[in-house]
């Protein structure tokens, strides 16, 4: 139980720190990113792009410690619906990461251009 409360707390303060990036935005499309900061000069970008950064760096010590809960999962409970829930999670911010990582990469084309 413990551990899950630590899950849904790592879970929340990733999304605090998300909403707390006011460029930070995994629901914008890579065209929507591009067009935004097209208007916004190198120095905005690179400041846009750390944000980005920070943020998948901080899912991606989330997802750590999700795989770390999974694989202190005996063998005969990975079927089991905390293993299932975990998975779960791990999934969600694989995806999130992704999106991130393509937005991020979508800045530094721009950037490149400046």
């Amino acid at each position: 139980m413990k551990k899950v409360m630590l899950s849904l707390f790592g879970a929340m303060l990733a999304a605090g720190m998300l909403a707390g990036c006011g460029n930070v935005d995994e629901n914008k499309t890579p065209a929507q990113v591009k067009e935004e900061a097209a208007t916004w000069d190198a120095a905005k970008i690179e400041k846009v792009m750390k944000e980005y950064r920070d943020v998948i760096d901080a899912k991606k010590v989330e997802l750590s410690k999700v795989n770390d809960q999974l694989s202190e999962i005996p063998l005969k409970e990975k079927s089991g619906e905390k293993a299932g829930k975990l998975r779960d999670q791990a999934k969600q911010l694989l995806a999130s990461i992704a999106k991130l990582e393509t937005l991020h990469a979508t800045l530094g084309a721009v950037k490149a251009t400046k």
